[in-house]
């Protein structure tokens, strides 16, 4: 009798070390499972913080150009004032449309960066060429004038490549006016050269007021803005370094920072590129004033104002011009009449554009159709080419590259 109590106690003994071990490992999983949990916890309380930030300054960052828009445009309205008034007053709300321009611009690449959606459009280009633009566009930039900043290309490699213009030029326009924003005497320089047969090195360098060694491991973070001393209120979303970064490595390159404090920053990336032994001829450029004699062209557009616009910009090309005020009317027109080209609108009630283009496809494989959209994703204009557009062209639409794309079909 006492042999089997013996083999009940040890059996008991041996389940409840059984249970013993599986409760400790269970506590474990539970304790590793809460340390993810509230570092979860922590990491979506930051980016909720990160965010309420960003859309506060999102939120100033729109009103303030608005507030100028809206201000001078009443004062031009409603008092009387004389010509030099006017043309200020004018040239600040120009000035604040673009700026609120490139704010939606940055906000539609932060987007598609986020998601996986933005595409290079990769061509052959003369990289010196791109610099040269890009030097001449700030060249007259008034910032550089007032803070008499000598402003220099420093190196320029005289070749042609293959690689996604648009977008470099578009990160080297964004770091020149980082360092613009953040430098207020000096001089502000830029450049690139092979640091492999075929890895190019762009750099742009001023003598700014600098980013602390800690700010530099945050400063390509989305939403992130840092404090540079008395620049700590400037202006910005905490965008612009994390849409640099996110282009950079769609380009399959590297982005870095060198800086010192009151000393400057060296910002600096790498990307793969093709050489291209063919060489490009350079573009024709679009005088200002085109003929268009005897051009008859039908504008698809139901909004007033775009319309005035439109017929304002062909006013001096002695063009016919025609309007229709939604799809419907601009298919009707058409088989009534000959035009030599069409301007469409695809968002337009009764019928839009899109519809309206497959039936004049219907009847008409050739006529020039030139769309106008409000979305002006890159990969929008393969989808309306897939429609059966001739080209497109983004709002808002400037008047020399819509003579440039109008020209291609006259």
């Amino acid at each position: 009798m006492s042999e089997l109590k013996e083999f009940h106690d040890e059996n008991s003994n041996h389940e409840v070390r059984k249970l013993e071990m599986e409760l400790r490992k269970t506590i474990k999983e539970l304790q590793i499972k809460n340390k993810d949990l509230k570092e979860q916890k922590e990491k979506a309380e930051s980016s909720d913080k990160l965010k309420s930030i960003f859309l506060a300054n999102m939120s100033h960052e729109i009103r303030t150009p608005m507030n100028s828009i809206i201000g001078f445009s009443s004062l031009l309205i409603n008092n009387g004032h004389n010509k030099t008034k006017s043309k200020e007053y004018l040239k600040i709300i120009n000035k604040n449309g673009e700026g609120l321009l490139k704010l939606i611009n940055d906000i539609i690449d932060f987007s598609k960066i986020e998601v996986g959606e933005l595409k290079l459009e990769k061509n052959e280009f003369h990289m010196d060429e791109l610099m040269d633009e890009v030097y001449k566009s700030f060249s007259v930039n008034k910032q550089l004038i007032d803070k008499n900043i000598n402003f220099k290309i420093d190196s320029k490699p005289n070749c042609c490549i293959t690689s996604d213009k648009n977008r470099i030029k578009q990160i080297l326009n964004n770091l020149i006016s980082n360092s613009i924003k953040f430098t207020d005497s000096g001089e502000i320089t830029f450049g690139c050269y092979f640091i492999k047969p075929n890895i190019l090195k762009c750099y742009v360098k001023d003598t700014g007021s600098g980013v602390s060694c800690d700010d530099q491991k945050e400063i390509f973070n989305r939403f992130t803005q840092v404090n540079r001393k008395e620049h700590s209120r400037k202006e910005g979303t905490g965008l612009g370094l994390s849409i640099i970064k996110g282009l950079i490595e769609l380009l399959d390159g590297k982005i870095n920072v060198k800086s010192k404090i009151d000393k400057g920053s060296i910002f600096y990336f790498s990307i793969p590129i093709e050489k291209s032994s063919v060489e490009i001829k350079t573009k024709r450029t679009i005088n200002k004033t085109c003929d268009f004699s005897g051009i008859r062209i039908l504008i698809a557009e139901d909004i007033a104002n775009n319309f005035d616009l439109l017929f304002e910009y062909l006013n001096d090309t002695n063009c016919d011009i025609f309007w229709a005020k939604n799809g419907l009317e601009c298919v009707n027109y058409f088989k009534e009449t000959n035009y030599d080209i069409i301007l469409m609108d695809m968002r337009m009630p009764v019928m839009s554009g899109y519809e309206a283009i497959q039936k004049i496809r219907e009847i008409d494989k050739n006529i020039p159709i030139i769309a106008q959209t409000a979305y002006g994703f890159s990969d929008d204009k393969q989808k309306l080419i897939d429609l059966g557009c001739s080209d497109y062209i983004s709002k808002p639409i400037f008047k020399n590259d819509f003579l440039k794309i109008l020209s291609k079909y006259i």
